[in-house]
């Protein structure tokens, strides 16, 4: 059976519409990593290294998905999806 992936309101994404990714890590080794594994399977990616910078690129570049570090420096991961949330449902 074949999976449709849709974006946060249920719908489908328009045919070549490339899904925006926000990683957020304070690890660079490790967020060059995903953020590249992404890349290479045609994701746009941005990256934030702590809380509030997350928050602050979620809210302008509206991603698609979070993929958060819980350990981060200004507030933990948690709390950027409480924020994040609060303003946009995003998985």
């Amino acid at each position: 059976m074949e999976q449709t992936q849709t974006s946060h309101s249920g719908t489908a994404p328009a045919a070549g519409a490339q899904r925006r990714v926000l990683v957020v890590e304070d690890d660079p080794t490790i967020v060059d990593a995903v953020a590249a594994r992404l890349r290479a399977e045609g994701f746009l990616v941005q990256t934030a290294q702590d809380g509030p910078s997350a928050v602050e690129t979620a809210e302008a570049w509206q991603p698609d998905l979070l993929v958060l570090d819980v350990m981060l420096p200004g507030f933990d991961g948690l709390e950027v999806c409480r924020r994040v949330q609060a303003h946009r449902p995003v998985p």
